[in-house]
């Protein structure tokens, strides 16, 4: 996936060009994104990235690589889920987010068949 990143560890005002890289991001570093005042925050086990991008973009151009939409902010690279039970999913990292009661049918499905085809 190609796209152009910018390094979260400064604030949007102190960015300059060349601290934002057209870089090469691999959906198996991506451990889950989350939408946060009108961007992306893509978090990897070492830094965060953002990008402004409407999430449903994003999650039609990683379908088929192991992401589920599990809530309206949160696509997760299904690779890092440790648990999924009782309306919550708790990633390999320790985070734990919320599925809402009606997405939680989808997420379980997909899940199932994702743990299935490994």
């Amino acid at each position: 996936m190609k796209i152009v990143i910018c390094d979260d560890s400064k604030d949007d005002l102190e960015q300059t060009l060349p601290e934002c890289l057209d870089d090469i991001l691999r959906e198996d570093d991506i451990i889950y994104i989350e939408t946060s005042r009108h961007k992306n925050v893509f978090y990897t086990a070492g830094q965060t990235y953002s990008i402004y991008k409407k999430m449903d973009e994003l999650e039609a151009e990683l379908a088929g690589m192991g992401f589920v939409r599990i809530h309206q902010s949160f696509l997760i690279n299904m690779r890092y889920v440790g648990k999924l039970s009782s309306y919550v999913m708790v990633l390999t990292t320790g985070k734990v987010i919320s599925v809402p009661k009606s997405r939680y049918p989808k997420v379980k499905r997909q899940y199932t068949l994702f743990k299935g085809a490994e």
